[in-house]
């Protein structure tokens, strides 16, 4: 998932998360370009890319979300996937 940023931000840190949860559906694969510590310029882009891995059958649903130091959202994206359920 690709984020352009519209402000000048620094990243304080990254979750992925599975219906506002952490830990479940959707992870962090830890290959994007988002960086915590990182300071971006207003236009900058960066990626986090995202892990599925279901734990039940049906359509999921998910986002990535990029805040600053003070725990105020930079930027969302939202993801869905579609599971079988476990094998």
């Amino acid at each position: 998932m690709t984020f352009t940023l519209n402000t000048a931000e620094t990243v304080g840190s990254i979750a992925v998360l599975t219906q506002g949860a952490p830990g479940l559906d959707f992870a962090n694969a830890g290959t994007g370009t988002c960086t915590v510590g990182q300071n971006y310029s207003a236009g900058a882009t960066c990626t986090v890319n995202i892990a599925f891995a279901p734990r039940f059958a049906g359509t999921r649903y998910g986002a990535a979300v990029l805040y600053d130091n003070t725990g105020s959202v930079i930027e969302t994206g939202y993801v869905t996937g579609n599971g079988s359920g476990r094998s």
